[in-house]
């Protein structure tokens, strides 16, 4: 049986917590838990991310070594 339960953060703890980010690891916290939140990206996939991976254009992530080792894309 699978009792995994799935939750979301509020819009109110999503800003609790985009606060208490706020001004560390010199505004470089509140960046990777911005993308975090947004794409739904793990740790690992968003902490090897380059700027040549980021097409600003599209609007696309492209992430190669995901947890499941299968390409996929994140908005």
């Amino acid at each position: 049986m699978n009792n995994k339960v799935q939750r979301f953060l509020t819009k109110d703890e999503e800003l609790r917590l985009l606060n208490a980010c706020e001004g560390l690891l010199g505004g470089e916290l509140k960046a990777i838990v911005t993308i975090a939140l947004d794409t739904g990206l793990r740790l690992s996939e968003l902490l090897g991310l380059r700027w040549g991976d980021v097409d600003l254009k599209n609007r696309l992530i492209p992430v190669l070594q995901g947890k499941t080792h299968k390409p996929k894309a994140s908005l």
